[in-house]
């Protein structure tokens, strides 16, 4: 009945006021190359709904109370309104994932378990369905769905082994099975998360829960067999000394008395702190006084009533807690060395060895602290608690270097290294790493993260943990030490961290930057803003696919590069399905085989109208029935420039530029249309600047990151991301066209020149392409940022003339922001900033000047200035101390 209730259920689950279309609006994406970017900003492309899906995130992020009323109104509308407008779009999946948040913060449980079914029944192939699947789990537990939990957590565990909630999901599964008396079934359970999942907290519990049934059973042997496997690999968790008394309960069963009060004995001995100690030593009598009633002499072993070694750990470890949580750490850690000394097999003994190097971290804050101190009067303030900490009782601490980092890592490691089974060791391995963060260890910090990630793979601190060694690898500075650490990444985790990236540095960084960024918005996502997003190495599946594809179509290796992008391409709603499906067009168009790169791009184009790529497909469509492009001649120049072959390069051949990009990002940076940007932008500034009949310019994406104007244009691909800097390639392509449309009147001495004119060219197409693009979709803050950035741009050219003008500046100290807050000052002063903040018309006679200018230089520049404002701005450039000559006379068409 469920099932059958929620496909009507789930299209108004959101606010309930819309319904949803499953057909999807035909979208013309036919030309795209006009005057202004308005066109392109209605091109189905990422960007639009991008920041449709940024707006509604912000939001969400601001509901975190539930009497947030108004606030959570407005963002379930806002995700309600991107759902219903791009349902079938990457971020879809995202904005279900927030509106259970937001549902959950006003304890509106129906909505929030209807968003969550439907994330997980329309979008199964999302890296957040396992996240999903387990919180919409944990509301049917909650609501004593049985029936409903059970089969949630089944798909779960079969469809996303690898998650890190695979092993709670087992041990969930297995109580809820025994919820409705299903208990064979929930010890299969059991018996499968033990199997699989080796390194989870729950393991050891599970197995005592299925030697306990075999005790029930009289299955006396596989009891024993199940105690002795928790003694050999779990030896330190809370489940060993039942462990071991099992063991001597199933002996005692099978009538080997002698083995049996061995066992017993062993426990009471080894294991004395154990709450089982007193129940041993009875036994163990009870088994004397079986043989003393069998003629052997023997009298009672233990006086049970005088000795209760149980009782007194817990005395001794309630006392050593007491002492840490009043910050009295050298009582705390001596009552604690005491414990662990006395009372081996006490629960807490983990505990009390973690306790130990937590209070050494508390003591090494503290020491931070004072050695932060400026004088004696600030050391004085932490006299008090220096002498409860240190128990140094009548002496002030000195200021210096002080430092207990050494002693807490040293006491954490003991839990890591000894004690097999505790599930207190990746807790302690965390403390460990932050213990070094603390003392700006950085690289050990690092090395422990690591080592963390590598471990404990269903670890709370995973995510946190590989957070930090993503962060890591994906900065340059690191790389010798990266060159160090990185093989033990590679052997942990070969699929997703392959070996040979460490022999090639670019494509190391390529992959590495591409996986922080993902973890880093995840960690955005589930640490500053509550969304219920965990993120492990498992997660980075899918990108290790699609970049280790990218990688094997740059190399040339077309067939590897098919295989791989095969799983995403029939995934279709995972977020790197249709890029996947972009580079199997271009792997199987490079390997010769048009059909079925004709088919992919059919593909996209049908089933994906509004993924961006879309009208690139269509173009690859028409270049492909085309028997010669000139592509090669093209790919040939850019090649003798950056002196490799760019053969395995993406290519973009439009009417005004040509683009080259590497597989790693130009999916994406097809997705945000910027080819097309480029293209506008080249177009219009030819024709601002009357270089008619220019030739197409050459765009060279580079994956090494570097930036430069010229042919080719460099740009650096690592600004290919979400979203893509709207200022990139604007400004070297304004460059390259004042280099032709000058005509030699601005040398190489005057690169000042080109620069100035160049930035505010570039402002004013980044202008143009934010303000049509907000009138174009109707949203402001989709454009808040780049608005900004252009804002900026113009304070500091003007604050740069304005200092320049301060210091009465001559011609000698001009440069390139000089120039352009020039450029901004005369439109201002001319009343061309009244309605447009950045308007190039006033200069479109400034080339056509330049070039009919008799001298060159900063002389040609200030007449053509001149010129483009009728001779009105003539004293200003005086004042200025630009050498004014004589108005050339205009040519007579």
């Amino acid at each position: 009945m469920r099932r059958c209730l929620l496909v009507v259920f789930v299209l108004g689950a959101i606010t309930g006021l819309y319904v949803v279309s499953n057909s999807q609006e035909v979208i013309d994406i036919g030309k795209s190359l006009r005057p202004g970017f308005s066109e392109i900003a209605l091109l189905p492309t990422r960007l639009t709904y991008y920041n449709m899906h940024e707006d509604a995130a912000i939001a969400s992020y601001t509901c975190c109370k539930p009497w947030q009323e108004e606030e959570i109104r407005l963002a379930a509308a806002a995700n309600a309104a991107y759902m219903e407008n791009y349902y079938d779009t990457d971020f879809a999946d995202d904005t279900l994932l927030h509106n259970a948040y937001i549902n959950s913060v006003r304890r509106n449980f129906r909505h929030q378990v209807g968003s969550l079914e439907w994330l997980v029944d329309e979008y199964p192939d999302s890296e957040l369905a396992d996240d999903a699947l387990y919180a919409l789990a944990r509301c049917y537990i909650f609501d004593k769905d049985h029936e409903a939990a059970i089969e949630t957590l089944d798909v779960l565990v079969d469809e996303w082994p690898d998650s890190v909630w695979a092993d709670d999901a087992l041990m969930y599964l297995a109580r809820e099975l025994r919820a409705i008396d299903e208990h064979d079934a929930a010890l299969d359970v059991l018996d499968e998360l033990a199997e699989n999942y080796p390194s989870s907290d729950h393991c050891p519990g599970a197995l005592h829960a299925l030697a306990e049934r075999a005790m029930e059973d009289e299955d006396y042997e596989e009891a024993m067999r199940i105690s002795d496997h928790i003694l050999d690999y779990y030896n330190c968790s809370d489940y060993a000394d039942d462990a071991q008394f099992r063991i001597a309960d199933a002996m005692r069963h099978l009538g080997e008395w002698e083995e049996a009060l061995d066992a017993y004995v062993d426990l009471i001995e080894r294991l004395p702190g154990s709450r089982l100690s007193n129940r041993a030593m009875r036994e163990a009598n009870s088994i004397a006084r079986q043989a003393r009633r069998a003629g052997f002499d023997t009298e009672a072993l233990y006086d049970t009533a005088e000795f209760n070694p149980g009782r007194e750990a817990q005395e001794l470890y309630d006392l050593a807690r007491h002492w840490q949580n009043y910050r009295e750490y050298a009582q705390a850690i001596d009552a604690y060395y005491e414990f662990v000394e006395t009372y081996p097999g006490h629960d807490n003994f983990d505990d009390a060895l973690y306790n130990i190097g937590f209070c050494y971290q508390q003591t090494n804050m503290l020491f931070q602290d004072i050695n932060k101190s400026k004088g004696p009067e600030d050391i004085f303030k932490f006299a008090e608690e220096y002498q409860d900490a240190t128990g140094a009782y009548g002496s002030l601490p000195t200021a210096g270097e002080l430092s207990a980092v050494r002693d807490a890592t040293s006491a954490f490691a003991v839990v890591v290294n000894n004690l097999v089974g505790s599930p207190m060791r990746d807790d302690a391995l965390y403390e460990i790493a932050k213990s070094f963060e603390d003392s700006e260890r950085i690289d050990d910090m690092v090395f422990t993260y690591q080592e963390l990630v590598i471990h404990f793979p269903v670890s709370e601190h995973h995510f946190e943990a590989l957070y930090e060694v993503m962060k890591f690898y994906a900065n340059e500075k690191n790389w010798e030490d990266a060159q160090e650490m990185y093989p033990d990444l590679a052997e942990a985790y070969p699929v997703i961290f392959p070996a040979y990236l460490a022999n090639n540095r670019l494509d190391f960084y390529t992959v590495m930057g591409a996986y922080f960024r993902h973890v880093d918005f995840a960690w955005f996502e589930a640490h500053h803003h509550h969304i219920p997003y965990h993120f492990t190495t498992a997660d980075l599946e899918f990108d290790a696919d699609f970049y280790e594809a990218a990688l094997a179509l740059s190399a040339g290796d077309y067939g590897d590069a098919i295989k791989l992008l095969g799983r995403l391409a029939g995934m279709p709603t995972n977020d790197l399905c249709v890029p996947a499906k972009w580079l199997l067009a271009r792997a199987n168009e490079l390997a010769g085989k048009r059909k079925a790169a004709a088919g992919w791009y059919n593909n996209i184009i049908k089933h994906h109208a509004r993924s961006g790529l879309a009208d690139d497909a269509e173009l690859a469509l028409d270049n492909l029935r085309k028997e010669d492009s000139g592509l090669s001649g093209y790919r040939q120049r850019v090649a003798d420039k950056v002196g490799f072959s760019i053969d395995n390069f993406d290519w973009y051949l439009g009417d005004h530029v040509v683009v080259f990009a590497p597989f790693t990002v130009s999916a994406k940076m097809r997705q945000y249309n910027m080819p097309n940007i480029w293209e506008n932008a080249q177009m219009i500034v030819c024709d601002w600047a009357g270089v008619e009949g220019s030739e197409r310019a050459l765009i060279y994406v580079d994956p090494a990151n570097r930036q430069q104007a010229g042919e080719p244009i460099r740009l650096p691909a690592s600004q290919i991301k979400d979203p893509p800097r709207w200022s990139l390639g604007l400004k070297q392509v304004a460059t390259g066209m004042i280099w032709d449309a000058a005509d030699g009147k601005i040398s190489r001495k005057d690169a000042w020149i080109t620069d100035g004119l160049a930035r505010f060219v570039a402002a004013s197409l980044q202008y143009d392409l934010v303000t049509e693009t907000r009138d174009a979709i109707g949203s402001a803050a989709a454009v808040k940022l780049p608005q900004e950035e252009v804002l900026r741009t113009r304070e500091r050219a003007l604050d740069s003339l304005a200092e320049y003008v301060r210091a009465k500046s001559g011609p000698s100290k001009l440069n390139a922001n000089v120039l352009c807050g020039m450029l901004f000052h005369l439109l201002d002063v001319q009343g061309h900033s009244q309605y447009r903040l950045i308007d190039r018309e006033p200069y479109r006679e400034l080339f056509a000047s330049l070039r009919r200018q008799p001298g060159s230089g900063v002389e040609a520049l200030t007449g053509a200035l001149n010129d483009s404002f009728d001779g009105a701005v003539s004293e200003q450039l005086k004042q200025w101390g630009l050498p004014v000559q004589e108005r050339v006379a205009k040519e007579v068409k």
